[in-house]
C-alpha cells in the first residue's frame, strides 16, 4: 500500500466524516460546542489593540509576532487573544475523532494544529471534531499526510 492509501484509509477507518450542514441543524445555536485549538504560527492575534501574526511559540510562555510591517516582538502569551468568532472551519466537513485517534489527539493538541486543523470538543460527543479552515488546494497533502506522519504510523510499504 502506498502512503497516500494509508491516508485515505486512516481517514475513512479512524474518522466519521460529519457534514457541517447536519451539525448546523443539530446545533444551531452552537451551544456546548468549544474551539480548543493551540494558538499556532500563521494565526491573527490581537495584541494591545492592534493585530499582529503569530510566528512562533516559544517554550517559556512567550510568542513571537509580526506586525504588518515585518517587525518582530516577543510579549507574554497571557497578553495576546485570538478571536475565535468563527465556531466552524469553512469546509464542508469535519471529522468525529474514534479509538485511538482520540487518545493520541487529546495528547497532542499542537501537533494537530501544527498540521492545520481547528480542534472543537463538543459536550454530547465522544472524542474531537477536527476540520480544516481551508478551501481550493489539496487537503490530504496539506493535512492528512502531516497528520499520519505526526503519528508516526508505518501503515504503508516502504518505497
Amino acid at each position: 500500500m502506498r502512503k497516500i492509501e494509508a491516508v485515505e484509509r486512516m481517514v475513512n477507518q479512524e474518522f466519521n466524516a460529519i457534514p457541517l450542514t447536519l451539525i448546523e441543524k443539530a446545533y444551531p445555536e452552537i451551544d456546548g460546542w468549544e474551539n480548543i485549538t493551540p494558538l499556532k504560527s500563521g494565526d491573527v492575534v490581537e495584541y494591545l489593540g492592534d493585530y499582529y501574526e503569530l510566528i512562533t511559540v516559544l517554550e517559556e510562555n512567550e510568542v513571537v509576532i509580526e506586525d504588518t510591517e515585518g517587525n518582530e516582538k516577543t510579549v507574554d502569551i497571557a497578553e495576546i487573544y485570538k478571536d475565535d468568532e468563527i465556531i466552524f472551519p469553512m469546509w464542508s466537513t469535519v471529522w468525529q475523532t474514534v479509538g485511538f485517534q482520540s487518545e493520541w489527539i487529546g495528547r497532542n493538541l499542537d501537533k494537530v494544529a501544527n498540521c492545520g486543523f481547528e480542534i472543537y470538543e463538543a459536550e454530547d460527543l465522544d472524542g474531537y471534531i477536527i476540520g480544516v479552515n481551508g478551501a481550493g488546494y489539496d487537503f490530504y497533502e496539506a493535512h492528512w499526510v502531516p497528520l499520519y506522519e505526526a503519528q508516526n504510523l508505518k501503515w504503508h510499504d516502504e518505497e
